[in-house]
């Protein structure tokens, strides 16, 4: 029977009709919970909890990739994929790193605190340093998607 596991069972799939009030309660807590999981990530990797393997980068070709695979999975893991990839750029875009947002407040943290706009030099530094930050993230997202590409079979 299919959908059955090895000796014959496995998980059973419940799905239920929520009302739009509970399905938008529920966004909000699976939000919620993917922000404290994403803001735990640099830590978990520090201490040794999460391997580099498990958080690695994934280029714009990996994320094709597994936008691809989430289809087969189901318009819900897909919708589900969606809404996480744009959290995640939310997120990489609050990162203190001058070519993005975040960069771009830290600047202006900068200037209120001294009251005169920081030297173009600085600016400079601030932004090649982010640049190659950037530039060697998705370098090593690219390397990773070619040696070992991601697989969402792996997950479910």
């Amino acid at each position: 029977m299919e959908g059955q596991g090895y000796l014959g069972i496995g998980p059973k799939i419940i799905k239920e009709k929520l009302p739009v009030s509970e399905v938008i309660k529920n966004s909000f807590v699976m939000t919620w919970d993917i922000t404290k999981a994403y803001a735990k990530l640099p830590g978990m990797l520090i201490r040794g909890e999460l391997s580099f393997s498990e958080a690695r980068p994934v280029s714009p070709i990996g994320v094709i990739s597994i936008f691809q695979q989430s289809v087969s999975l189901g318009f819900q893991n897909f919708i589900l994929f969606v809404a996480f990839v744009s959290l995640i750029l939310a997120f990489g875009n609050l990162i203190p790193i001058l070519p993005v947002d975040g960069g771009h407040i830290v600047v202006l943290i900068i200037e209120s605190i001294k009251r005169k706009p920081v030297s173009k030099r600085f600016l400079e530094i601030y932004s090649t340093i982010g640049i190659v930050l950037i530039v060697g993230l998705v370098i090593i997202g690219f390397v990773f998607d070619i040696i070992n590409p991601f697989d969402l079979s792996q997950i479910y």
